[in-house]
């Protein structure tokens, strides 16, 4: 190729090398080898137009993949704007006038007129906008000789107090020199110089420290985008009428800092959209250029930059970069332009190749859609690039690449693997595709290793050390790598056909096809897809391949095709769409799969899908065998009995699957077996993905009719179906047949059979608002929360309730709603039957409203609502029961009976006036423990639970006795009927109908309820009430008999008890008694109202306990204390001598309080016990521990004020 393609071909010198805005501003050249394609065209307009003085749009983004040649379009742009030299623009204005023939005209006149903007490019990624933006402006200025244009900045100041500070401070100057070392004081200038943030920040930070912690501060309110339009506004002087900022490249300071930017970076770029889109006749413009959107950027931001990039994304005008193929085949073809002598001369020569290439191109389906011209470009323009090439070369650009490599530099440089490098090299007609991947292979490498590009580039790599380096083999699999990673497998699938076409012209027909079997010999190219016949690259161990099948070949000896199948297809469902968009439900079929012989063995279809979730089933039928299936064809209408909720799919022809199915399920056990082999995964997944595939096209062949694959029956008859749609139509049909009382309920969220945690709290709600014995205005629902429309969409739209009068009014038997009041009958119907001596299982009613038998198939979300509807004017005939247990009629039962009805029970009681009266007699006899709450609830379970909580309530003194004490040694017995009411109300669980119309008559000896049974009960209350009241009473009797056995008639216990203390003498009233003695004796010497405080204060001294906690056997304990505490101190009282205390080998105490009064304290020395020996010592070795680190007065108040507590 090289000697004979070379004198035909002149590359185009301005494709040789990628646009740098910066450096090529002033190139005129790259303005003249501009190539104005279309998308190029409909790019400038808008950008063009902003320089209207009316514009009002002049802040813009463009958005475009590397290598589409978004920067040389913008240099374009920026050499119309700022130059006036038109014979560089002749290409481009001839493009102008056949584009738009007014924009022609305008761009003309722009041209020709002294208006001009100044270009100010900014690059690079640094971390401070605010510095790319100050540098970017500096530099235009200075390469326009108009740099004193520039205002000082912050960086300026510094660098003048550096310069004054050097000329009239040397001393401070050489001090800063030191501090910024090893940094040199000329580096640091060239960085302030340059707008560094970093040198800008340590200047402010030393400075300080160099005057006397003074604040550098050279202007306060310093505004980046005020400073520009400042400029813009003296730029006029200078002849421009504004400024045009492009900041090249904005991908990569987006790539680099966005989640480091700043808020005033954010805020600065929406200040100066905004700045620009406003700036009349001072024009301010500013174009950022990116190869992605800033949307895709943000994902991972917190909320508050998230919603900063949102608004800086908002207030610019988004361009997008179109993929016009056909224009940039035009690219191409003028990037390779052609001597006259190549049509005339080597088009001839070599026609043969020329017309393959056309014919191709012409034919292709990678060509669809390219006028003439543009086919001719592929052909003659592109070669001697092979079409295929010329396909993927502009799209596989687009995918990866960057500036340094892209379509052009492939086109037009002269490094490696270029089409320079090619041709100079290789022998030949044409390029074929693998010259692409070669070409990008560098940047295919760079590849983030996560994402797909790169997986296909690492497998194709891969493979090709296992082929000879530039072999046809290595070629092939370039090429299907390439079509895996550029995806348009619309236009240009994986086929050993689109592979063949590739180098076709290249290689003969017969090469390619034969190294391709090669390459599937070998396993390096395998069908990713059977039923499509998709190649893919493979690098499976032979070893897997030899498991995979072993495993196969044992499931084919045990395995159920039929079950692999049904489970494989277990999330498939069919849908009656008429129907459940008519009735506002979600009714569904199950897909599952049936053998022949099953089919014919099934008598009842009902009983073969009962339990099923699923309203209908659809069965496929897998004949066995062409036999098999013709059997089943000549039976099939013989074999509906009871099916009028199934329908059948047989295939027209016999498909064995089998092999397919069993690999399938080998692959899924060895793919989980795998565990942390990623090697061996990733072949799995490899088998898995194929069979996938197979079984997929396998299944949807059943219900896809459009397949023209089976054929399908309903009871008995075939059905003429031929469309998806009549499928679905089909099963609505069978929907209105078996389900024709369905209520509709129009909201998704609560008409359906299993509800999220929310919908079951909302229901819940609503349920125990119909539960209240008296309803309230919308249940007492306020809002729009989920709660309030479920209560409107099943209550009041369907006219169950009435809301518009209160309170509000149930209609049971009158629902406007037909459907619903036969629900409603229904519900009401099984609670009456509960009425006749039997009670009702729950899963009966649930029966009735959801299976099929009955046509209402409710789900089972709003059936509760009806039920509590119909429960709320039987609350107090109706018994909810469970494990034989009454339970309490609420919103919480409700719920537990709708999961497992099964388990519940109701009965319904009758109910009469009498009943009402004892019940309500009953609640005032035990109001005070009553629970609104509960009371509201309807039922007459609160009074029992208010008579529980009134024995709960009593004194344990009084819950356990069984008689009462009276005083001096007598007690009033419990009656048996008493002790068996309190045990009674013991129980955890009662139930409340039976416990107060059964039990309670049983337990008093009443053959029923009644005014005697309530006086009965009324007695033992005021027994119980009064127990502890008699005890304290008694009590005091037995304590006069201690203190004063003489005492006359009608004389109080305090009075006694004072009495006696009183006569005491003072050395006994000071003297400590052990034991309980010391407490007892100072609640004696206090002074008491009433002998029941009296008592209660003697109590839990005495005997260590609370009064209320007492039993019987207390009483007597406490009896004896307070006698032997008396005999004691009557005989400590009887000593004659007063210096009693010391004689008795006695200690005294006496302290003085805080009030100056003197309190002397005695108690007698006594022998020590063991442990009393160790307390000791513990006392003096924690003294001795503590040393001087608390003084000898600090120790010795310690132990007297513990001596005091003890006293």
């Amino acid at each position: 190729m090289s000697m004979e393609i070379k004198k035909y071909l002149n590359v185009t010198e301005g494709f040789q090398k990628s646009v740098n805005l910066a450096y090529d501003l002033m190139d005129g050249d790259k303005v003249v080898d501009f190539i104005p394609t279309r998308a190029a065209l409909e790019i400038l307009e808008p950008l063009l137009l902003s320089v209207h003085p009316n514009s009002t749009d002049r802040a813009h983004i463009l958005v475009g993949p590397y290598g589409k040649g978004k920067s040389h379009i913008i240099l374009v742009l920026l050499a119309l704007l700022r130059c006036k030299d038109t014979k560089r623009f002749e290409r481009i204005m001839t493009a102008l006038l056949n584009y738009n023939k007014n924009l022609y005209d305008f761009v003309a006149d722009y041209v020709a007129s002294k208006n001009r903007l100044l270009p100010v490019v900014i690059q690079g990624s640094s971390t401070s906008l605010t510095q790319s933006f100050l540098y970017a402006l500096q530099v235009s200025l200075r390469d326009a000789g108009i740099e004193d244009l520039l205002p000082d900045t912050h960086f300026q100041a510094a660098m003048n107090r550096l310069n004054m500070w050097e000329e009239q401070y040397p001393a401070t100057f050489t001090t800063f020199t030191e501090i910024i070392k090893p940094e040199s004081i000329q580096q640091f200038r060239i960085r302030l110089a340059a707008f560094d943030n970093a040198a800008y920040e340590k200047f402010v930070e030393i400075y300080p420290q160099l005057t006397s912690g003074g604040e550098f501060n050279p202007f306060i309110g310093f505004d980046l985008v005020e400073l520009y339009s400042n400029v813009a506004t003296a730029l006029n002087a200078a002849g421009y009428k504004g400024i045009f900022v492009v900041y090249d490249e904005f991908s990569k300071y987006l790539e680099s800092n966005i989640k480091s930017a700043s808020v005033s970076d954010i805020k600065m770029l929406q200040d100066f959209a905004e700045k620009c889109n406003r700036s009349k006749n001072q024009q301010m413009h500013l174009l950022l250029i990116a190869h992605k959107d800033i949307e895709n950027y943000i994902d991972h931001l917190p909320k508050n930059k998230v919603d900063g990039w949102r608004g800086v994304s908002e207030r610019f005008a988004h361009l997008e970069m179109r993929s016009d193929y056909g224009q940039l085949y035009e690219v191409i073809a003028a990037a390779l332009q052609k001597t006259q002598d190549f049509y005339n001369d080597y088009c001839s020569e070599h026609e043969d190749t020329i017309c393959r290439e056309k014919a191709f191109v012409k034919e292709s389906p990678l060509f669809e859609g390219l006028t003439r011209d543009q086919r001719r470009s592929v052909v003659y323009g592109g070669y001697p690039l092979h079409p295929f090439t010329t396909f993927i070369l502009p799209r596989l650009s687009e995918l990866v690449a960057q500036n340094e490599r892209t379509l052009f530099t492939f086109l037009s440089s002269s490094g490696k693997n270029t089409l320079t490098d090619i041709i100079n090299k290789r022998n030949g007609l044409l390029v074929s595709v693998e010259a692409v991947f070669d070409y990008f292979e560098p940047l295919l490498r760079k590849e983030v290793y996560t994402s797909e590009v790169y997986k296909i580039y690492s497998l194709a790599n891969s493979v090709l050390t296992k082929v000879a380096h530039d072999s046809l083999g290595a070629r092939i699999i370039k090429a299907i790598a390439l079509i895996y990673i550029i995806g348009q497998f619309e236009k240009c699938p994986p086929t050993p056909e689109v592979v063949v076409s590739a180098f076709d012209g290249i290689y003969s027909q017969e090469d390619i096809i034969n190294c391709l079997s090669d390459l599937e010999t070998k396993k390096l190219v395998v069908y990713a897809k059977r039923s499509n016949g998709y190649l893919r690259l493979n690098t499976t161990n032979p070893n897997v391949h030899k498991l995979v099948m072993h495993y196969k070949e044992q499931l084919a000896i045990r395995g159920s095709v039929r079950q692999i199948l049904s489970e494989y297809a277990s999330d498939l469902y069919l849908y009656p769409t008429r129907y459940n968009d008519e009735n506002a439900i979600i009714r569904y079929f199950d897909f599952d799969f049936i053998t022949g012989k099953d089919f014919l063995s099934v008598n009842d279809w009902e009983s073969r899908i009962a339990g099923r979730l699923s309203d209908g089933v659809f069965f496929a039928i897998l004949p066995e065998s062409e036999a098999d299936l013709t059997s089943i064809r000549n039976q099939i209408s013989n074999h509906f009995s009871n099916s009028r909720r199934v329908i059948f799919a047989l295939p027209k022809e016999y498909t064995d699957i089998s092999d397919s199915v069993f690999l399938y399920q080998a692959v899924c056990k060895l793919k989980g077996e795998a565990g942390e082999d990623t090697s061996a995964a990733a072949d799995y997944e490899l088998y898995y993905e194929d069979m996938v595939e197979v079984l997929d096209h396998f299944v949807q062949s059943f219900i896809f009719p459009d397949s023209d694959k089976v054929d399908y029956y309903y009871d008995g008859e075939e059905l003429k179906i031929s469309r998806k749609s009549q499928l679905s139509q089909q099963l609505s049909q069978i929907c209105y047949k078996v389900f024709p009382d369905t209520p509709k309920i129009n909201n998704e969220t609560i008409n359906k059979n299993e509800l999220p945690a929310n919908t079951l709290n909302s229901r819940s709600k609503v349920v125990a608002g119909l539960l209240e014995r008296e309803l309230a205005p919308t249940l007492g629902l306020v809002g729009s929360g989920q709660d309030v429309s479920i209560m409107r969409s099943t209550l009041s739209v369907t006219g169950v309730v009435d809301f518009s009068v209160e309170p509000p009014q149930l209609h049971v038997k009158d629902c406007k709603d037909e459907r619903l009041k036969n629900v409603l009958a229904v519900i009401s119907q099984f609670f009456l039957e509960s009425g006749n001596g039997e009670r009702k299982c729950f899963s009966e009613l649930f029966d009735r409203l959801t299976s099929s038998e009955f046509g209402i198939g409710m789900k089972r979300g709003p059936i509760p609502i009806y039920i509590a509807a119909v429960m709320h004017e039987l609350s107090n005939s109706l018994v909810i029961s469970t494990a034989g247990q009454e339970i309490e009629l609420n919103a919480e039962t409700m719920n537990s009976i709708t999961a497992k009805p099964e388990a519940y029970y109701c009965h319904l009681q009758d109910w009469s006036p009498e009943k009402a009266k004892f019940v309500h007699e009953l609640a005032e006899l035990f109001a005070r423990h009553i629970s609104s709450k509960e009371k509201e609830l309807g039922s007459y379970g609160y009074v029992v639970k208010a008579m529980q909580r009134w024995f709960i309530s009593l004194p344990k003194y009084a819950k356990e006795a069984k008689a009462f004490y009276r005083g001096k040694g007598n007690y009033a017995q419990l009656t048996k009927a008493q002790t068996k009411f309190s045990n009674s109300l013991k129980a955890s669980t009662i139930n409340p109908y039976e416990y107060l119309f059964i039990t309670l008559p049983k337990i008093f000896g009443h053959a029923s309820f009644g005014d005697s049974l309530l006086k009965d009960i009324k007695q033992t209350k005021v027994s119980y009430d009064a127990a502890k009241d008699n005890l304290i009473d008694g009590l005091t009797v037995d304590l006069l008999d201690i203190f004063s056995p003489n005492a006359v008639a009608g004389v109080s216990i305090t009075s006694a008890i004072s009495d006696w203390y009183s006569a005491l003498k003072d050395q006994t009233k000071a003297h400590v008694f052990d034991g309980c003695g010391a407490l007892l004796m100072a609640q004696i010497s206090k002074d008491y109202p009433d002998g029941k405080d009296l008592v209660i204060s003697l109590a839990k001294p005495a005997t260590g306990l609370r009064i209320e906690d007492w039993d019987n056997s207390t009483v007597t304990t406490f009896n004896v204390t307070l006698s032997e505490l008396k005999k004691d101190v009557s005989a400590y009282d009887r000593i004659e001598n007063d210096e009693g205390a010391a004689s008795l080998n006695a200690y005294i105490l006496t302290t003085i309080d805080m009030n100056g009064k003197q309190k002397e304290r005695t108690f007698g020395r006594v022998e020590y016990s063991k442990m009393a020996k160790l307390l000791k010592n513990e006392i003096m070795n924690s003294l001795d521990e503590m040393g001087q680190a608390i003084s000898d007065s600090e120790k010795r108040q310690v132990l007297i004020e513990a001596l005091e507590s003890l006293c």
